[in-house]
């Protein structure tokens, strides 16, 4: 994967599969933007655990960002932060997503 700075903004990327998507990237040279909107406190691990051992760039490699997906002028803001940090994204993951667990009899 030609990764060199590439900036990819993974969606819902706090836990489960978003936080593997992102991992992978980080893996692969590229800044991460990791959205979340609940779990605060799993994306700023997940933030440190991937900035650890990288060498220190200007603007760093991971940025964490609270955004509701579901409010565009939250998304907005979350690119403009992005922007900001790391220039344009090169890569949009549109991983968030919200299930409910019910018998299908009350669906």
């Amino acid at each position: 994967m030609e990764s060199e700075r590439k900036t990819v903004l993974v969606t819902g990327a706090s836990r489960g599969i978003g936080s593997e998507i992102a991992a992978r990237f980080a893996r692969e040279g590229c800044r991460v933007v990791l959205n979340y909107h609940l779990h605060e406190r799993e994306a700023k691990e997940l933030a440190e655990k991937l900035e650890a051992g990288r060498p220190a760039i200007p603007g760093g490699w991971v940025l964490p960002v609270r955004a509701d997906v579901s409010d565009f002028s939250q998304v907005r803001e979350m690119f403009a932060l992005a922007r900001e940090r790391f220039g344009p994204v090169d890569v949009l993951v549109n991983n968030a997503g919200v299930a409910q667990q019910k018998l299908f009899t009350d669906l």
